[in-house]
């Protein structure tokens, strides 16, 4: 009825939803989700670069042997991010042992419930990497909570780097070491990008 000018969609959202939403045909944004084939406006974490660097930094600390830990379907951002981590461990001409990784899993659902399935997740695992890097923080914190059952110390014993640096990485000890997304700036381009939709609803879409 005219009373709504402009939406921001913010972090997970079907494909069938944002189909609905971009039926209304009301000027539309969307922040951390994307799908190659709607072709809409996105504001992004460059989430492929991300992965790459947080990966780079393990490499670069005397890491050799690296598993990823989350569920790469979950989210484009995930996806990306596991995309990020095969990039660096080839350009370092490191094998990526399938072994070493728990992909799909999403262990981050037992952050605040009973953590033995982490726990045991961990021990089907044919050897432990020395270093995971994670989907995102609530993934790498379910980790540290199943190394202290396992009395396995972070970092003596195996590293952890997540991403996102919510304000929980803080929250533990040691801290987690993690990726920082600019949110505040994400959020500053997408309503900059909603007004200019608003004005001119002819403009590209731009991602």
């Amino acid at each position: 009825d005219d009373m709504v000018s402009g939406i921001i969609t913010l972090g997970h959202v079907t494909r069938n939803n944002l189909n609905k939403i971009a039926g209304f045909n009301i000027p539309l944004v969307v922040i951390d989700e994307y799908y190659d084939n709607m072709n809409l406006d996105y504001i992004l974490t460059d989430n492929l670069c991300g992965g790459y660097m947080a990966t780079e930094y393990l490499i670069n600390h005397g890491h050799r042997k690296i598993g990823f830990s989350g569920d790469i379907h979950q989210a484009s951002s995930f996806y990306d991010r596991y995309y990020g981590f095969l990039k660096a461990m080839g350009d370092y001409s490191l094998q990526v042992n399938s072994p070493y990784s728990l992909i799909g899993k999403g262990l981050q659902k037992y952050i605040n419930k009973d953590i033995s399935p982490v726990v045991n997740e961990l021990k089907s695992l044919q050897e432990l990497p020395t270093a995971f890097f994670c989907c995102n923080d609530p993934e790498a914190l379910a980790l540290y909570k199943a190394f202290e059952i396992m009395g396995l110390k972070i970092p003596e014993d195996v590293s952890v780097i997540g991403f996102d640096n919510s304000d929980a990485a803080g929250n533990v000890s040691p801290e987690l070491t993690t990726m920082n997304v600019e949110k505040e700036l994400m959020g500053i381009k997408a309503a900059r990008r909603l007004i200019e939709k608003m004005r001119d609803k002819s403009c590209i879409p731009q991602k």
